[in-house]
């Protein structure tokens, strides 16, 4: 099987170019008759040998990482955050990166995070002089009208959940570009063009239309961010397309629509996932097309642990703020103390555990699930790829750490 040579002329647009089109015209994402890429190999020229490629019958996506080990990285990096009045969280989230990317072998080549937690921590502290800045307007405004029409006096309000839903989505896509810019595979760094005021706007236009419709229109809105978000991904000097569709959506947006309320919101897990699966089906590079079929049974395995943990700890404090009550009402002190301790001891457990514990299930588990089902078929030519040379940002995600958007779970999920 022959290996097409691609162009090596394309450079990434300027940021000031459109956004969230892309070209389809060489490529139909999940063409089943294509070739399966199972290794390095066959992305050469003349199809060269690699000496580290995997056979033909591997994995494209290896994941070697171990819970246990993300259960003592997540509990070290906790402990040291509370030790250390939160500034070692930069450096704690950049070692649990490092240690899950260099976990990931991809057709055979390990991936690399070279982002730094000074990068962070200098991000977060402009972040803070973004931020520290609006809130001082807000309490400004707050005194200026207090006393005064009560419709005036929301005002304050309805300008800061503004202000933060439209900066929480220009934060989450420089998070984005961030953690796509320092990611390698074989020495050449993802990236990501477009611009990131373009994409809050975008995302608040969708948030206060998802409101107006009680969300029946999520999954226009999600699409439509997927698409620029994908077509502004490059690996190199090539980047990736996106042709999904609302409207294969629709149906099971409507079902989880419908179930959420009797299900506790549990639907929405579930079409987060089929979402998930659908967009990487629609996702290509370069000739190159890929699979995520999950299953239900994934999904239960990855969250059901955390499921019965969650509801374990709300039973037991519902439990024991009913004793606490009772007992102060009836003068039993002993009784009382026991259960506001229980209470307290079960928030420090969450506090220092639910990092480590998020990590070496949830995370894990989801990590062993792509790396079980991703597939990729096609042919690309990847030693035409070349270095993308669009400069990087000297600091990262600070915006997003501020606002606790956009980094799931320090990693970026």
């Amino acid at each position: 099987m022959g290996t097409a040579a691609l162009p090596t002329d394309q450079k990434p647009p300027d940021d000031d170019a459109p956004t969230g089109s892309s070209d389809t015209s060489s490529e139909t994402v999940g063409d089943t008759d294509a070739g399966v890429v199972s290794g390095p190999e066959q992305a050469r020229a003349g199809g060269e040998q690699d000496a580290h490629a995997p056979g033909p019958d591997a994995k494209p996506l290896v994941y070697n990482g171990k819970s246990n080990a993300l259960f003592r990285l997540g509990l070290k990096v906790t402990l040291l955050t509370v030790v250390t009045a939160y500034i070692y969280s930069f450096w704690g989230k950049t070692r649990i990166r490092q240690y899950l990317w260099g976990r990931l072998t991809l057709l055979g080549d390990r991936l690399t995070y070279t982002g730094t937690g000074r990068e962070l921590f200098i991000g977060f502290l402009l972040a803070m002089a973004v931020l520290v800045p609006i809130f001082i307007l807000k309490s400004a405004m707050d005194f200026v009208l207090a006393g005064r029409d009560p419709v005036l006096a929301v005002l304050p309000q309805i300008f800061l959940y503004v202000t933060l839903a439209y900066l929480a989505g220009v934060a989450t896509y420089l998070a984005r570009r961030y953690r796509l810019s320092r990611t390698l595979w074989r020495g050449i760094r993802f990236g990501q063009t477009g611009s990131a005021l373009y994409y809050g706007l975008l995302s608040f236009g969708w948030i206060v239309a998802n409101i107006l419709t009680l969300g029946l229109i999520n999954p226009v809105g999600s699409v439509q961010l997927q698409r620029v978000r994908i077509c502004n991904t490059w690996f190199g000097n090539r980047h990736f397309v996106f042709n999904g569709r609302a409207g294969d959506l629709y149906k099971r947006w409507l079902l989880c629509w419908v179930l959420a309320p009797f299900t506790l919101g549990l639907s929405v897990i579930w079409y987060r996932f089929f979402e998930l699966s659908y967009f990487v089906s629609r996702t290509g590079y370069q000739g190159l097309r890929f699979r995520l079929p999950i299953m239900k049974r994934d999904i239960v395995r990855i969250f059901l642990p955390i499921a019965i943990l969650y509801l374990a700890f709300v039973i037991t404090v519902a439990v024991c703020s009913g004793l606490a009550q009772w007992s102060a009402a009836n003068n039993e002190t002993l009784i009382s103390g026991i259960s506001l301790g229980v209470i307290g001891l079960l928030f420090l457990a969450v506090m220092f555990l639910g990092r480590a514990l998020v990590l070496s299930i949830v995370v894990h588990r989801f990590a062993t699930m792509v790396a079980d089902k991703l597939s990729i078929s096609g042919e690309t030519n990847l030693e035409g790829i070349l270095q993308n040379m669009q400069a990087l940002a000297g600091s990262g995600e600070g915006l997003a750490a501020a606002l606790d958007v956009g980094s799931g779970v320090d990693i970026g999920l």
